[in-house]
């Protein structure tokens, strides 16, 4: 994935560097939110909705941001007046038309970026035909913007208290977003401010069950949250406060930020962003610990002799009847993709999952067909089950409730993101974290992107990928379970 879009980053940077002559002055991007003013649409540069918002954050060669619905990640280069941006990685939410009309727009202009100009707080970015068709403005300082860690908040009024021990509260404030751990579980919504005075919209979160008197912290968290106007900032303290001063949320700066908070490197994450959808029904509601504790590790058993070889992706183009349609929020530009059949073993198909086209998988033996996916080709070991893959699939005959909480436990996982929807009436899960310990399945540190697929008595498919936390290809990797649990097709069996 990574490798196609620098050789597109490439191919764009051989056809302009034949150009000695076009606008723009160029400048420094990096170091400065720029936030979109205007756009060409129909050759005419037009205002943004007022109801859309979308950035760019450029780093030492990604660009990063909100496309209006969605948020994406894209390789770039600037050099002199210059300015090439690859195909942008995004996430895949989907949002009111006037929006996802705008992010489509934006992301294809953004593609034919060729020149541009910083002048005056503001950016101005040139097709190859010297037209202007982006302008951005500087974005004003966010106090909020960052990580924080909930110190105290208000439960009654002109009661303020402290956080129950072992659960702790935190917040984090992007650019439009808001979102965090609110003691049992996740949260997420929209905010506005002007750095003095905020508005934070309905938040929405995931429905996990806990004792009581976590449950009633919770709601009382959310609600003096919910009910801030004011920002009183204090460096590495900030106070949350109604119109008339009265302290709702007390927020500090992580100690494991060393007092930043800040956020990471533009462009250093293209997982998906965690956003609360309608969760499945049933909700999962598990015991603090639950039991048992499924590991998604594929257990195949090895066959006397396997003699599998490597399959390079059949067809580039697979046909409408093989490759499902994606859903609306699904980006049209994504590469051509093949895909396989996943199936119980000696069993009936679960699942036909879609993956990129140029990637690799095996078709044989059938405990390891539609299991395996990597950008090389991939050589089966003498012992099948030591095997690994960027990207790994799998059908268990776990419940797919009883897999959602387990990956959603924190006393085994440090949930980092989360995301539940419905596609075409599966219920799907995508879930982040680092394991703390071995009963998560996982060896302790290690970093696991997951989705899970609802099939039925069959069970759960999972799709995942695994590797350090701080590994750049696990980001990749997670992204990519991401978009291919997205526009895969699953068979619940009744």
């Amino acid at each position: 994935m990574i490798t196609r879009r620098i050789a597109a980053l490439a191919a764009l940077v051989l056809v302009v560097a034949a150009c000695s002559t076009g606008p723009g002055a160029g400048g420094q991007l990096e170091g400065t939110q720029w936030v979109v003013r205007s756009f060409d649409q129909g050759g005419l540069m037009t205002l943004v909705p007022t109801n859309v918002f979308a950035d760019a954050r450029f780093g030492s060669d990604r660009v990063s941001g909100t496309s209006g619905c969605n948020q994406y990640d894209a390789l770039y280069q600037a050099g002199g007046r210059t300015l090439l941006v690859s195909q942008p990685t995004v996430t895949m939410m989907a949002c009111d038309e006037t929006t996802n009309a705008f992010e489509q727009a934006y992301l294809t202009l953004l593609q034919e970026s060729r020149f541009y100009t910083v002048r005056n707080n503001t950016l101005t970015v040139f097709d190859a035909d010297g037209k202007p068709i982006l302008g951005y403005d500087a974005a004003p300082r966010n106090p909020l913007l960052g990580r924080w860690d909930v110190d105290s908040f208000e439960t009654s009024p002109g009661t303020i208290t402290a956080p129950i021990e072992g659960t702790p509260l935190t917040v984090a404030f992007a650019i439009t977003s808001v979102g965090g751990d609110s003691g049992c579980n996740t949260f997420r919504g929209t905010y506005g401010t002007n750095g003095s005075v905020v508005q934070i919209g309905p938040l929405t979160t995931t429905r996990m069950a806990c004792e009581q008197a976590v449950m009633d912290q919770e709601q009382a968290f959310l609600a003096a949250l919910q009910g801030a106007s004011r920002v009183e900032s204090r460096g590495l303290s900030l106070n949350l406060t109604d119109e008339n001063g009265t302290l709702k949320v007390a927020l500090t700066r992580p100690k494991s930020d060393g007092g930043s908070g800040a956020f990471p490197t533009p462009g250093a994450s293209i997982a998906p962003v965690p956003t609360e959808m309608p969760s499945p029904t049933p909700s999962p509601t598990p015991s603090p610990t639950p039991s048992p504790t499924p590991s998604p590790t594929p257990t195949p058993s090895p066959t006397p002799s396997p003699t599998p070889s490597p399959t390079p992706t059949p067809t580039p183009s697979p046909s409408p009847t093989v490759a499902p349609t994606p859903p609306p929020s699904i980006p049209p530009t994504l590469p051509p993709t093949a895909s396989c059949d996943l199936v119980v073993t000696d069993g009936p198909k679960v699942a036909e999952i879609v993956y990129p086209a140029s990637w690799y998988t095996l078709d044989e033996p059938a405990d390891l067909a539609c299991r395996y996916f990597n950008p090389t080709p991939i050589t089966v070991p003498s012992d099948p089950t030591t095997l690994d893959a960027a990207v790994m699939a799998d059908v268990v005959a776990t419940p797919y409730d009883d897999m959602v909480a387990a990956a959603w436990d924190r006393t085994n996982w440090d949930v980092t993101e989360g995301q539940q929807a419905e596609v075409n009436g599966v219920n799907l899960t995508c879930i982040g974290g680092t394991a703390l310990t071995e009963a998560s399945g996982f060896p302790v540190g290690e970093a696991a992107f997951q989705c899970f697929a609802d099939v039925g008595i069959a069970g759960t498919v999972v799709i995942w990928a695994t590797g350090p936390t701080d590994d750049p290809a696990l980001e990749a990797e997670s992204a990519l379970v991401y978009i291919m649990t997205a526009v895969s097709t699953f068979f619940p069996q009744q």
